[in-house]
């Protein structure tokens, strides 16, 4: 959760490209809590970018069309 909440910080300053490469690095090392990461008010920044819904694709694959 660590990785999660530097990307939430920097979801809210609004530096995008750092806040996904940490949302990455999040998921990459195991946070699987979809629902929390899509009803977080701190990534409403990054929800309409694609690189978001590229990451989530990826995730969570078995639930993408719940995008």
């Amino acid at each position: 959760w660590a990785y999660y909440s530097v990307a939430c910080l920097y979801a809210l300053s609004g530096n995008k490209e750092h806040a996904l490469n940490y949302l990455k690095q999040s998921l990459e090392k195991g946070l699987s809590d979809k629902k929390h990461i899509e009803s977080d008010p701190d990534m409403d920044s990054l929800r309409e970018e694609k690189d978001f819904g590229r990451l989530m694709i990826k995730y969570f694959p078995e639930k993408s069309g719940d995008l």
